[in-house]
């Protein structure tokens, strides 16, 4: 409760991450954009999946759709694969 505690004290926080998540889903929903949109959110949906297993464990639902969404972004992002080799290679 202290970490989510902290971050309500920072003020903008949550008005930020959300602004963030709507314009990064209007990304992926766009088709020109929806690598953009996914590797944008990566990080995101990563970061509150990391919080549900280590700090909210004992909520099995909300993990379980934590999981899909990470899950899913990461289909995402595997999708476009072809388009991400010459950047990392």
């Amino acid at each position: 409760m202290l970490y989510i505690y902290g971050m309500k004290q920072t003020g903008y926080f949550w008005l930020i991450l959300g602004v963030c998540e709507l314009l990064f889903g209007l990304l992926v929903i766009i088709p020109r954009t929806s690598l953009v949109g996914a590797l944008l959110l990566l990080p995101i949906t990563l970061q509150i999946l990391l919080f549900h297993i280590f700090l909210e464990y004992d909520e099995v639902g909300e993990l379980l759709q934590t999981v899909a969404y990470f899950g899913i972004n990461m289909a995402l992002v595997a999708r476009h694969r072809g388009k991400l080799r010459p950047l990392l290679s």
